[in-house]
């Protein structure tokens, strides 16, 4: 676990992203299709280091997540709110 102060001590570390990759994509048990992307925001080089010697990175990122498909048996009907000229 990186501690609070692992995460002071450490360094930030710049990125540069070598291939844009896709979304994740998975279909759920109950037949909806997700799509998954992490955007890193930020790397920092802790002094910790991992049994073979090499640094431990501390990683913070968004998740976004889509919808692609949703089965419509989930979906709830929704109500059409009325214009203003409509009300009475």
């Amino acid at each position: 676990m990186i501690s609070e102060e692992d995460l002071q001590e450490g360094e930030p570390v710049g990125v540069v992203e070598e291939e844009e990759k896709g979304w994740n994509t998975y279909r759920l048990s109950d037949g909806t299709v997700i799509q998954v992307k992490f955007i890193l925001t930020s790397i920092i080089r802790t002094k910790r280091r991992n049994p073979d010697g090499s640094p431990v990175y501390a990683v913070t990122g968004t998740t976004i997540v889509r919808l692609v498909k949703v089965p419509n048996e989930l979906r709830e009907k929704t109500v059409k709110k009325k214009e203003p000229s409509e009300v009475t």
